[in-house]
């Protein structure tokens, strides 16, 4: 597919949700159990997510052009701004997002009796933990030192990045469980790296804190419009692991 992770990644996706579709009547035999249809589905997860990986690395990404000294241009590169933000809107509305595509009855209720929710949390929460990574957010503090305006900024990506996990509360829209667990993972993981910035105190803990406050103050104003229910507890649960995340008294 060439050098673009992105387009690559696009017709991955289409042609898995052909699959997923038609997976079970595909693995279908007489006489035989799901087995195939685990084993399958499995992988299918697998290759979703390996292809979500690739367009993660897009963000804070870095070309490397061998040289030696008597050759012109720069051994290592930033990728482009609109190349950053690309990869940042594919992966809220293709990785982030719920994967319904993926949950397909006919297929769930034949392998397994539960476990639905938490296969998708692993999916998706491992791909976000690659892309709040420590070394992943110090390449991107490089790059606007070192390009300024036309670099793609730590506060640009965070705000993206949590605009497009919590879309829902801007309307009061339905939290379904599987973005109830990647919004509290979130949270986690802002948390974690103010706890591995602690000895440096570096750009990383100051904007992971200031995110953390605004998700605490966004979920605190959304409450009121989800009148009773786990959505409702789920927002004032995040405004209480704020407050423990931050050792507020």
């Amino acid at each position: 597919m060439g050098d673009d992770p992105i387009k690559a990644s696009t017709y991955a996706l289409a042609n898995l949700k052909i699959v997923a579709a038609n997976l079970a009547q595909w693995t279908a035999t007489e006489g035989e159990n799901y087995a195939d249809l685990e084993e399958l589905y499995g992988e299918l997860s697998g290759v979703w997510s390996r292809f979500s990986g690739h367009v993660v690395t897009n963000i804070g990404g870095i070309y490397e052009l061998l040289k030696t000294t008597e050759q012109t241009g720069v051994t290592y590169t930033h990728l482009a701004k609109s190349d950053q933000q690309k990869a940042m809107n594919f992966l809220n509305a293709n990785v982030f997002s719920t994967p319904s595509w993926l949950l397909q009855k006919n297929i769930l209720t034949n392998i397994e009796p539960n476990g639905a929710v938490e296969r998708v949390r692993s999916l998706q929460v491992r791909q976000l933990a690659g892309l709040l990574r420590m070394d992943r957010l110090k390449r991107i503090i490089d790059n606007e030192a070192l390009n300024g305006k036309d670099a793609y900024t730590l506060t640009t990506m965070l705000s993206d990045l949590r605009k497009g996990l919590w879309n829902e509360l801007i309307g009061g829209q339905n939290i379904d469980p599987y973005r109830r667990n990647l919004q509290r993972a979130h949270v986690e993981l802002l948390a974690k790296l103010i706890e591995e910035d602690k000895q440096k105190r570096s750009d990383v803990s100051a904007a992971a804190r200031a995110e953390l406050k605004i998700i605490q103050g966004n979920a605190k104003a959304a409450t009121n419009r989800y009148r009773t229910g786990i959505e409702r507890y789920h927002l004032q649960d995040i405004d209480a692991l704020v407050d423990q995340k931050l050792d507020v008294e």
